[in-house]
């Protein structure tokens, strides 16, 4: 199991400034220019090469209407790819959901438009004729269109620590301890 990235009080903070650094930016798909333009992909790279969660990113060859014909969601298999990402599981998404969550949308035919939480709340995401903005996840229409949300975790492997006879204490009060991922 990994660690969720935000875990740290100092990464949420860091991860707040940058999303509320992109507010206002206007929609220009296949840009990720702060103040110029942005889309929704794009702008999710940017707060997360920002915040440390990735190095780069190069996404895959994609039309801003892919959704409208086709069933197949580039989105999920790029985040599923990168390891840097879990699923989150559970019946009602909404209430799971943490401060640097990636949110992907159902748009049209497949889940082709993401946005990443600011709170279990709120989260900032961009759309065509639309400025980066705030909304509410709780609102009819991101409620009802929320397919996945995949959280950004750290490199490192929390694994269970064996606290039975042995001598270690570091994590033993939680029973877990960091173990670097292979």
């Amino acid at each position: 199991m990994r660690r969720a990235f935000f875990w740290r009080e100092d990464r949420r903070r860091q991860l707040e400034v940058a999303l509320r650094s992109w507010i206002g930016t206007p929609f220009v798909g296949k840009t990720r220019r702060r103040g110029v333009g942005v889309d929704c992909v794009n702008l999710a790279a940017a707060i997360y090469m920002e915040c440390g969660v990735i190095d780069d990113f190069q996404p895959p060859e994609y039309n801003l209407d892919h959704s409208n014909h086709s069933d197949v969601e580039l989105v999920i298999a790029y985040v599923e790819e990168t390891k840097r990402f879990q699923m989150v599981n559970g019946p009602e998404l909404q209430a799971l959901v943490m401060p640097g969550d990636l949110l992907c949308f159902n748009w049209a035919r497949s889940a082709h438009h993401v946005g990443v939480a600011l709170t279990g709340k709120l989260f900032v995401h961009v759309y065509a004729r639309h400025v980066v903005m705030e909304s509410p996840l709780l609102d009819r229409h991101w409620k009802k269109g929320l397919a996945r949300v995949y959280r950004p975790v750290e490199e490192t492997i929390v694994q269970p620590l064996d606290v039975r006879g042995g001598s270690e204490t570091v994590g033993a009060s939680v029973g877990l301890r960091n173990v670097e991922a292979m």
